[in-house]
């Protein structure tokens, strides 16, 4: 029911002068997006009513992401630092993950959540 097909590939390469970069790509097909109506049935009680054909006849788009990393070591004296430089969601995509899915809502449709943007982040290691 939910994604029927995922992977994830990952791999390293070490360069020359000590530079390893890396990659990771992870891909996934979209989520159901089942359509429903709220129903009262007095008492307060309510009911939610799938309105589409199959809890899964309509889905969210396919979701990738690919994530790199360079990092260098280093030895001065008795410590060993790692330089790393990461970088998340390379490509930037903006994938709907969550949308309200209640018809009947003044907010249907409306982007609950999505992929997060870009990131950079820089890293320092110590060992000693």
């Amino acid at each position: 029911m939910n994604a029927k097909w995922q992977l994830n590939v990952n791999g390293l390469y070490q360069a020359p002068h000590g530079i390893e970069l890396s990659a990771n790509v992870f891909g996934r097909q979209g989520y159901p997006y089942p359509l429903f109506r709220q129903v009262s049935l007095g008492a307060d009680q309510n009911l939610q009513v799938l309105v589409t054909p199959q809890i899964d006849s309509l889905r969210f788009p396919n979701l990738w992401d690919t994530d790199v990393r360079a990092a260098k070591a280093l030895k001065v004296n008795a410590i060993s630092l790692r330089l790393i430089f990461d970088l998340f969601n390379v490509f930037n995509a903006n994938t709907a993950l969550v949308r309200n899915d209640n018809i009947a809502s003044p907010t249907f449709d409306a982007l609950a959540q999505n992929l997060s943007p870009r990131i950079a982040r820089v890293g320092l290691t110590v060992g000693f």
